[in-house]
């Protein structure tokens, strides 16, 4: 993924939130996993603010340092740092960052996830639905559907002329 398509994630991350007085002023970054420390311990993302200028950079570990711990595919677990790191902006964006502490980073986390999921059901959701409506369109299209469609008329008809 490049930086620029981390941005256009980022920003449409941000509009989803309706976060938009950040959006023009959000960087989002890619680094590597050495430059990645919080409180002494590599992380996956990290994010700095000012709250006046509603400006933010929001830095992510380079892709192929990711850990996937091959539970989940890459981009998944890009848009879950991702999604984890603008929450930080979201509940932290109006004071002081909070020290860092497991059990809040693991509520992030856990709100990621929900949210990243319930995403990816609608994307999946919206995917059926346009799949049906294909299937639907094809078939009354189809010339079997057709003479379905015209026997059935014609039976119509019939009864309302008895």
């Amino acid at each position: 993924m490049t930086q620029a398509a981390l941005a256009k994630l980022g920003r449409s991350i941000l509009r989803r939130l309706s976060m938009d007085e950040w959006i023009k002023g959000t960087v989002f970054s890619f680094h590597s996993q050495s430059e990645m420390l919080s409180d002494g311990e590599p992380t996956c993302g990290q994010t700095s603010w000012n709250t006046e200028e509603s400006t933010a950079v929001i830095w992510i570990v380079n892709v192929e340092s990711l850990p996937t711990c091959g539970v989940r595919p890459i981009e998944s677990v890009l848009l879950r740092t991702l999604v984890h790191e603008i929450l930080h902006l979201l509940i932290e964006g109006h004071g002081e960052v909070i020290k860092y502490d497991r059990l809040y980073e693991r509520s992030i986390n856990r709100i990621a996830d929900a949210l990243v999921d319930s995403w990816e059901s609608q994307e999946c959701q919206q995917r059926m639905s346009q799949i049906r409506s294909t299937v639907r369109t094809q078939s009354s299209q189809s010339p079997r559907a057709a003479k379905s469609t015209g026997q059935n008329a014609t039976s119509a008809r019939r009864k309302s002329s008895s």
